[in-house]
């Protein structure tokens, strides 16, 4: 029985971890990190609790972090990648971008008010931010699902 093996154009930069485009892989975690401070903050507006802020600045701290890192293979498969070179692909690029500015926005004044539980205006950028993450998302859907971003290159039987 032959298995069959993938060879890619590129496998350092454009495609890692057997099929899947490693920007697939790593572009998960600053979503799932800045849903998780998105929810921390509304867990703090109903409950009332000082333990949801500091829970919400570390889930954007590490998530602008993996956000980076995130952006940085996106543009190198970007690159490297002639489908993602679409207008959906636009779109993802530029929502996720806005999302990761909106974090820095809201970091910054996460530290210019050193108040116990979360303000309306740390709420608000938090929700906007989070709605830019859905949407960039439902990008992300078509762009893999229906364009067949993370298709392999190439395969041949070994």
């Amino acid at each position: 029985m032959s298995r069959a093996k993938l060879l890619y154009f590129n496998p350092l930069i454009d495609r890692s971890l057997d099929r899947f485009e490693l920007h697939a892989f790593v572009g998960a975690f600053p979503v799932i990190l800045l849903a998780g401070a998105f929810m921390a903050d509304v867990a703090s507006l109903y409950t009332v609790q000082a333990v949801w802020r500091p829970i919400a600045m570390w889930l954007l701290s590490i998530g602008l972090i993996a956000g980076g890192v995130a952006a940085l293979t996106g543009a190198l498969s970007y690159v490297n990648n002639p489908a993602a070179r679409t207008v959906l692909g636009w779109g993802h690029s530029i929502g996720m971008s806005l999302a990761l500015l909106l974090v820095c926005v809201n970091i910054a004044v996460r530290l210019s008010e050193p108040t116990k539980v979360v303000t309306p205006t740390q709420i608000g950028i938090s929700t906007v931010t989070f709605l830019l993450l859905l949407i960039a998302g439902l990008l992300t859907g078509e762009l893999v699902f229906r364009l067949r971003l993370n298709k392999p290159a190439l395969t041949v039987a070994v």
